[in-house]
Order: structure tokens, then C-alpha cells, then sequence
């Protein structure tokens, strides 16, 4: 019971930190770091400035935020500069109002405790004039929702790497069983009307006048029955090919740091940014399709792109289950829960998943969550009917 205590006590710590709110206090006491004049940088993500004038607090594009819709935010960065023109000028709140406006237009925001937030004191300017053609202002780092097209492409890309040689190779065997098979056939004789001449075990050649009844017998035969199986063959250099082709190793580095997991359920979030994660989880189960390692599986999308107005907690839906034991049946499952929605607004449904693959495999030995780090739960007010431990797989951030 301690036991159990123990793990709920860190499920609901862990997932308090999904579901924290930032606090504009605690985001004030953030450091600035000193850079020169703002400029674009490379990167893989997206994003939106949100512009301010010099030493005013208005955002001067509010519409734009609509853009961050359905966005996953990956980090906010607060420009301005370092110049000032009275000495009685507070830059901490001047920095206060402009998040302060920020939340009025997009609250989901500070719902959302994984963002990277920082601050960027630009002090390259010497003058007022100078300082007023510097960017002030909000710029925040974000990924959109997939469309059908990316969700498309990444499950031709997970199926592509699934198929490679380079793992291995699918084997078919046959066992066979003996089966005893009876049935009644025809003796050629007939038994007798006369239940005295029938338990002196008489019969007859001929049907007769009296309608004698045929008498029948049990034949007992052996037969050999084969039955098929497909068994993946494992390639020696499979996990060179692995190495080779993951740019991030979490989920396959964790299952496989923990060998010591048996009947094992996975319940994994399959929405939009978690390609990489099934990919690896796919990959992991395939070269260790063996044994009782995993015997279910649960993957949900929070609510197969139902309207996010009709979401309603614990029945949100778009949750796909299977039994473990053939692989192309997992596979598919996964494609199928892709398909059918990659989410909707950023907080997803954990909880109901988890409920349900507890509900649907109680007898489990580890239950095992593979989570997105950039989403808070909808659903936390279900955790107090998880009555099981849970082990938390996380996504790491991608650099930025």
C-alpha cells in the first residue's frame, strides 16, 4: 500500500507539472540576457512577433495571435532595450504590463508550464532615436497544428523505416498439432426392433419388414493440423540502423534501460510533434516483439479532431486499443488513431487514456505513459480515479 502511495504521490507530481500556471511574478524573475540588435535566426520552427513601441507596454498586432491557434509554443522571448531615458524608469514594470497584455489576449499561455520563456536586453543603442528603431516586443517560437498532408507524410515515413532491411526480415513457420477426430459412420448392418436381441448384440444384413434402425460407429482418427506464425528475424546490425536514423532516442533508450518491465501497457499520445516518439516505440516493439514484454496497447489523439466545444472531459475520446502480439496490427492501429485527428487545442486527454487502458488490461504489471512535453492535460481532474502506478516517458525538447 506504501508502495502504491509512493507512485501515485509521483503521478500526481509529475502531472501537476503538466497542468502548473505561470505566475507573472515567477516569470519577472527571470534574468535578462544582454544581446546586440535583434535579428531573424534559422530555425525549424516558426514564429510570431507581437510588436510594441518603444517604452510602451500595447501590443500593436493583436489580431496576429490567431495564428498560434492550435500551436504547440515552444518558447516566448521578450526583447527591449537596455537604453533608457529617466532614472526613474523601471524596466521590471514595464516588462510586468507587457505580459500582463499578453495573457489578456492568449491565457492558454500561461497554462502551459514547459514553454521556455527568457528575456532579451538589447544594448547596442546609444540614443533615444535609436532605441525607438529597435524591436520591442514578443517573440514566440512555435509549431502548428499538422495538417492531413504532414500527418500523411509522417506515417509513410514511420511505415518506410518499419520496412527496412536493414532490421530484419519477417519469417513464417508452421507448428503442427495432432487432433483426435471422431465421427459415427455406417456399419452396413441393422439393429433389431427386440430390445432383448439388441443387448445380445444381434444384427442384421437387411432393413427387414420391422424397419430396423442402421447402427452406426465411432471411427477414431488422428489428424495433423498445421498452424502458421510469422516470427521477425532480427538483422546483427539493426541497432546501428537505429542509431543512424533517431535523432532522438528517449522512448527506445528508457524501455530498453528498463528490461527488468514485463507485461507491460503503453498508452501513447499520438497527436501532431509525437511522430518521432511512435517511430521509436514501433521500433522498440519490433526488435523485441518477444515473451510478454508489452501486452497492450492504447493510443490516443484527444478526440479524432472533434470540435474542441464538444470535448467534454472524460469522454473526449479518439482512444484506440489493441492486445500486443502482432506487429502489423499495432502498426496499423497507430496509423488509424494518426488519420483520424492530431488534437485540437493544446491541452490533451491523458487521463481518460489512461483510464481506459486500466479498465481494459487491470492485470497489466506496469502501466507506461508516452507523453508530449509541449501539452497540458485537459482532463486532471480525473487522476484520482487512477488507482494503478504509472511510469511517465516525456518527449525532451527539440533545440530551438
Amino acid at each position: 500500500m506504501t508502495k502504491l502511495f509512493t507512485f501515485l504521490s509521483f503521478i500526481f507530481i509529475t502531472f501537476s507539472l503538466f497542468s502548473q500556471k505561470l505566475k507573472i511574478d515567477d516569470l519577472l524573475l527571470i534574468k535578462p540576457t544582454y544581446v546586440h540588435k535583434f535579428k531573424e535566426d534559422i530555425s525549424i520552427y516558426q514564429t510570431l512577433k507581437l510588436k510594441m513601441d518603444f517604452n510602451s507596454p500595447e501590443i500593436t498586432n493583436q489580431r496576429d495571435i490567431s495564428i498560434l491557434k492550435d500551436a504547440g509554443i515552444l518558447k516566448v522571448e521578450l526583447y527591449y532595450t537596455a537604453f533608457q531615458i529617466s532614472e526613474t524608469f523601471s524596466q521590471p514594470k514595464l516588462n510586468r504590463e507587457r505580459i500582463q497584455n499578453l495573457k489578456k489576449i492568449f491565457p492558454d499561455l500561461f497554462n502551459q508550464s514547459f514553454v521556455v520563456w527568457e528575456f532579451k536586453a538589447q544594448n547596442d543603442c546609444k540614443t533615444e532615436e535609436e532605441a525607438r528603431e529597435y524591436f520591442h516586443g514578443f517573440v514566440i517560437t512555435y509549431k502548428p497544428k499538422p495538417s492531413k498532408e504532414d500527418t500523411r507524410k509522417e506515417i509513410v515515413g514511420i511505415s518506410k523505416m518499419m520496412k527496412s532491411d536493414s532490421l530484419g526480415y519477417d519469417s513464417v513457420y508452421t507448428v503442427y498439432k495432432k487432433r483426435v477426430r471422431k465421427k459415427n459412420v455406417k456399419t452396413g448392418y441393422y439393429l433389431p426392433v427386440s430390445k432383448r436381441k439388441a443387448e445380445k448384440g444381434i444384427t442384421y444384413e437387411k432393413k427387414g419388414v420391422f424397419k430396423r434402425r442402421v447402427q452406426y460407429a465411432i471411427k477414431v482418427d488422428t489428424v495433423r493440423v498445421g498452424k502458421q506464425y510469422h516470427k521477425f528475424i532480427r538483422n546483427k546490425d539493426a541497432m546501428s540502423f537505429v542509431k543512424r536514423n533517431l535523432n532522438d532516442s528517449t522512448v527506445f533508450a528508457v524501455l530498453r534501460r528498463h528490461s527488468n518491465w514485463n507485461e507491460i501497457s503503453i498508452v501513447c499520445d499520438v497527436t501532431g510533434s509525437m511522430a518521432p516518439y511512435t517511430t521509436q516505440l514501433l521500433l522498440w516493439y519490433k526488435l523485441n516483439c518477444i515473451g510478454n514484454k508489452i501486452n497492450y496497447f492504447t493510443f490516443f489523439n484527444d478526440g479524432d479532431n472533434k470540435p474542441d466545444r464538444k470535448k467534454k472531459i472524460g469522454s473526449t475520446g479518439g482512444i484506440y486499443n489493441i492486445p500486443a502480439g502482432n506487429y502489423e496490427a499495432v502498426e496499423k492501429t497507430i496509423q488509424k488513431a494518426m488519420n483520424a485527428g492530431s488534437g485540437g487545442d493544446a491541452p490533451e486527454n491523458n487521463c481518460e487514456a489512461l483510464l481506459i487502458a486500466i479498465k481494459n488490461n487491470p492485470h497489466a504489471k506496469e502501466f507506461v505513459m508516452i507523453a508530449d512535453n509541449f501539452a497540458n492535460i485537459k482532463d486532471f481532474e480525473l487522476i484520482k480515479q487512477i488507482n494503478k502506478p504509472i511510469h511517465i516517458i516525456i518527449s525532451l525538447f527539440q533545440r530551438l
